[in-house]
């Protein structure tokens, strides 16, 4: 924290999962940067600020909640990095109120890139921008589960099923790969490439349905992955269009296709 820091400043790090603590440590120490930083000449602070004035905030959720952070960054003409893991393995750990190890599973669950645009339609207006960068960290996890005796509510009250289990957080195992997304070439290289123009949202669906492996982290995809990355083909092909990126063209059947916008 800089000095002299007011405490309306201070965010409150008592609540910071253990994800997003070891990551922002990570990427300060990999770039020479500091954590929990006032930003000058804005009402915000940095989870890592570098010595040139970059920015890097680390996200775990949607990234559209750091939109107006980023807008206000943007327009004073700061870099900004955002960092979103997505887990491309998750190991469940189930402990007992003594922090016995009940059992320990690997979560079926798998995310990839197409994961992370769901929570990206806020930017649509300021994306690609050479300010900004988001990088999708892959990373492998821990999750560790409290059993209860009784089926429990989360604290925000967001379980329609009540489970016999609270979670008590998340812990970064390692990163396996990035895939950083910039340039309109970035955000383009997402469309597979056995889609042609001009494509709508199912052909990129269905192509991503037919992946093996992902092609951006290396890793095998089980059916559920494949079947979550391809849901991503319709937010990914609505902020392309939304950011100018992909125009409307011809109509295939009922459905809309869109092409690359042509630069002049």
């Amino acid at each position: 924290m800089a000095d002299g820091a007011d405490t309306h400043w201070m965010i409150n790090t008592y609540n910071e999962s253990p994800l997003h603590a070891a990551l922002k440590e990570l990427y300060a120490a990999e770039n020479g940067g500091k954590t929990e930083q006032i930003i000058e000449g804005s009402c915000s602070i940095a989870d890592v600020l570098l010595p040139d004035g970059s920015v890097i905030e680390i996200q775990t959720g949607s990234i559209s909640a750091l939109s107006e952070k980023i807008f206000c960054l943007i327009s004073k003409n700061r870099r900004v990095t955002i960092v979103r893991p997505v887990a491309i393995e998750k190991t469940i750990v189930t402990v007992d109120g003594d922090g016995n190890v009940l059992s320990k599973k690997r979560s079926p669950k798998r995310e990839t890139v197409y994961s992370v645009f769901r929570g990206m339609t806020k930017l649509a207006g300021t994306i690609p921008n050479d300010l900004l960068t988001i990088e999708v960290a892959f990373v492998r996890i821990s999750e560790t589960r409290l059993r209860t005796d009784e089926p429990a509510q989360l604290a925000n009250r967001s379980r329609r099923h009540l489970r016999k289990w609270v979670p008590l957080g998340k812990k970064l195992v390692s990163i396996e790969g990035k895939k950083t997304l910039r340039t309109e070439e970035d955000y383009l290289s997402l469309i597979p490439a056995s889609v042609k123009e001009p494509f709508t949202a199912k052909e990129i669906a269905e192509a991503i349905l037919d992946f093996g492996t992902d092609p951006f982290s290396g890793e095998p995809l089980t059916a559920g992955a494949r079947k979550d990355a391809a849901r991503g083909a319709s937010p990914l092909l609505w902020l392309l269009r939304k950011c100018g990126i992909a125009v409307e063209s011809d109509k295939k059947g009922r459905s809309k296709s869109y092409a690359v916008r042509k630069k002049s």
